[in-house]
């Protein structure tokens, strides 16, 4: 059994050795026949001290749960054999120790060590020896990835109280989906902090569900029950790859031409969400300066001028500030829904390239954009349009077009943004936009070329509810009654038996 040695026995003798060095100095300066130099007696003084100093380092570093060496540069050779350690011992090293040093001078059957710098001393006229020093420390290392670890541990713990703090640390609790008839489902039932497989009585509670995204009720429709399950038993979930390589079917051809039809336009492209749809949108935006710049880099006049409403959804946001961080657009925020702002944005942009981006609904006001306006700044600016109509399809409009089609405003509208896991009761997210935009963001939308595309149940639910749109009749009835905790307030004492959307103004 290994035992450290006592951190008193090498400090006695690192104080003990330069008295008796003196001793022995005063004895060689006398002797006649001494033909030993002024450098060989330092080497003679300085070994030994070193030695010693080694000993009380590794006595102190025992007791140590980790250890911490200089970044001093080692000569690698085997303690034994004094040949030099290949490379692949070398890395094996830097990975248990974390040392950051080019060379060591290791021993390769120690499982964990303490490596002291190269001491060079003087000998003789010219000559030099180089002397290395190893100690042997078994279970005295911590690695440096345990550490890292610990410390990453640390700052996550730091970051959550911090969340908590402000009210932000969020957390999510299931939900059991009552599966009755093939009405639109308006309660749903909560599981409890107990598994979903205990359904007794005392673990569920019913509750009426007010926050969903199931506008119309089309996520349990007939349509969408025996669409989706015909094509599974069909197809499974489809070829399972991206678009452009083989996950695009004629099953999605036929909803992206249904989707067209729906906002009267050329072309139609499927996203896996609409998340993603406004996310590739806003990169093959920023792309244009690129690949019409000669350098391949935008100067600062060939950018994309790119003006976004201050409530915008953060999907929208966060394709911006992604084209920013390529420096290929500039970004003007204008005051929610102020035309007036907006107007003084525009003239005042020496940009040629302009994109005007917005919701089309903005579900947490529960306000309309002004289209009729933008339109009319369009005009006059000849700016591209882009709207994010997630809250208004199927919803808005004679025929479920959404807001552009309730203004009578589809044709001023180049690219509409929607989604199809709100009022469409499934799953996904799609671009509506011409022949040409749609080679484009194909061509150069990154989120949707290293996307794997929607499963084929999913694109054939959906097309279901878009063609049979017109024989449906929506639960939901809005009702805009205040602020935020009026809204709060009614939807406590709201009766069981209606389904409304509360907004606040």
């Amino acid at each position: 059994m290994h035992h450290s040695p006592s951190p008193l026995n090498p400090l006695l003798f690192s104080f003990l050795f330069p008295f008796l060095s003196c001793v022995l100095l005063r004895v060689a300066a006398r002797s006649s026949r001494s033909r030993c130099s002024l450098s060989g007696l330092l080497t003679l003084l300085l070994r030994p001290l070193v030695v010693s100093f080694a000993l009380y380092c590794r006595s102190v570093r025992s007791s140590t749960p980790s250890s911490s060496v200089s970044s001093s540069v080692f000569h690698v050779t085997d303690q034994e054999s004094n040949k030099i350690i290949n490379d692949d011992v070398i890395s094996r090293i830097k990975q248990e120790t974390n040392l950051r040093t080019k060379t060591r001078h290791v021993n390769t059957r120690a499982p964990a060590f303490i490596v002291l710098p190269t001491c060079q001393v003087a000998e003789g006229a010219g000559r030099t020896t180089r002397s290395h020093f190893l100690l042997f420390q078994l279970d005295s290392c911590r690695t440096g990835r345990e550490e890292m670890g610990s410390c990453w541990d640390s700052w996550v713990e730091e970051a959550l109280k911090r969340l908590d703090s402000k009210k932000v640390l969020r957390s999510v609790r299931p939900v059991f989906v009552s599966s009755q008839d093939a009405r639109p489902a308006t309660t749903w039932e909560e599981v409890r902090d107990v598994p979903l497989a205990d359904r007794s009585s005392s673990t569920f509670k019913k509750l009426l569900l007010f926050s969903g995204n199931d506008y119309l009720g089309l996520s349990s429709h007939p349509t969408v029950r025996k669409a989706a399950a015909k094509a599974a038993q069909e197809y499974g979930m489809g070829p399972r790859g991206s678009a452009l390589i083989c996950g695009y079917t004629c099953h999605h051809r036929l909803l992206e031409s249904s989707l067209a039809a729906l906002k009267k336009k050329e072309e139609s492209l499927l996203c896996p969400t609409g998340f993603a749809a406004n996310m590739v949108v806003m990169a093959t935006v920023g792309c244009i300066s690129s690949l019409l710049s000669n350098s391949g880099k935008p100067l600062d006049n060939e950018k994309v001028a790119i003006f976004s409403d201050s409530l915008n959804h953060a999907s929208i946001i966060d394709g911006i500030r992604h084209a920013e961080r390529l420096q290929e657009v500039k970004t003007f925020v204008y005051r929610h829904s102020d035309m007036a702002h907006l107007n003084s944005l525009l003239s005042s942009c020496k940009l040629e390239k302009k994109v005007v981006v917005t919701d089309s609904l903005f579900s947490m006001d529960g306000d309309f954009a002004p289209i009729v306006e933008l339109v009319e700044l369009r005009r006059k600016h000849d700016f591209l349009l882009v709207i994010d109509d997630a809250h208004g399809t199927l919803v808005c409009g004679e025929n479920g077009g959404g807001v552009a089609e309730m203004y009578g405003c589809e044709k001023y509208v180049d690219i509409c943004v929607g989604t199809l896991s709100k009022a469409v009761g499934c799953s996904g997210g799609f671009i509506a936009c011409s022949k040409k935009w749609k080679l484009l963001i194909q061509s150069r939308g990154r989120p949707f070329i290293f996307s794997t595309a929607l499963p084929i149940p999913v694109v054939a639910a959906a097309h279901g509810n878009i063609t049979t749109l017109k024989d449906i009749w929506s639960p939901i009835i809005s009702l805009v009654i205040g602020g935020e905790e009026m809204a709060l307030l009614a939807s406590r004492s709201l009766s069981p038996s209606l389904s409304l959307s509360l907004s606040p103004v």
